[in-house]
């Protein structure tokens, strides 16, 4: 995806993040255990009107290509879903077309994914003004995937005292470190001196010279 999708004139983008690739891995096993569902239904049903043999064959043809066919497209949508900081707002570009919650205070990507129903239609774009930014946080419980690959949940609560809101984007690489530079990029917006603010560098501490 292009980081400047969606940007403003004159807005600066100041942090661009992919999920790790635990949300990569979380989707294509779940790319195969439902093709295996799949296949198994369609074995049954083939048993029916064809020979064990070719209700076999067919099955596992039907599994390899749903598999094939369900990961590549899950790939695509992890490869097209960020976490953008600008000048002006933060942009979490989601994998999935998440519903618009009425009364939720929580908007949540699931761990790795979505369902099969989301794999053709395009992610979902949340925004979060400086105005409305109120706090991050970053959660300390994950996954195994996410240990191993040092991601965490992000937690942002925005609105205002009266209708406070929280948004959750999982498996954020470097996540302690974003939230320390959110806190700086939030002062800074709040102080007027936004446009000093430095990029933030997607490197391990100690590498960012």
């Amino acid at each position: 995806m292009d980081d400047r999708v969606h940007l403003h004139e004159g807005e600066t983008l100041l942090c661009s993040l992919r999920p790790s690739a635990a949300v990569l891995i979380h989707g294509v096993l779940r790319s195969i255990l439902e093709s295996l569902v799949l296949g198994v239904v369609i074995f049954i049903a083939l048993l029916f009107i064809i020979t064990l043999d070719v209700a076999l064959w067919s099955a596992v043809l039907v599994f390899v290509l749903l598999t094939i066919m369900f990961s590549l497209r899950r790939g695509q949508h992890w490869k097209s879903a960020s976490v953008r900081v600008t000048t002006e707002r933060l942009l979490f570009q989601y994998a999935c077309a998440l519903p618009e919650p009425k009364h939720e205070k929580v908007i949540h990507d699931g761990p790795g994914g979505f369902g099969i129903a989301d794999l053709f239609f395009g992610g979902s774009l949340k925004t979060v003004k400086w105005a409305q930014y109120q706090e991050s946080e970053v959660a300390e419980r994950a996954g195994v995937l996410d240990v191993f690959l040092r991601s965490r949940t992000l937690k942002i609560r925005y609105g205002t005292a009266d209708a406070q809101r929280e948004l959750l984007y999982n498996s954020v690489p470097f996540a302690h470190d974003l939230k320390h530079y959110l806190d700086k990029v939030d002062s800074a917006v709040r102080n007027g001196t936004v446009a000093s603010v430095r990029p933030f560098v997607a490197k391990p501490r100690g590498k960012r010279d």
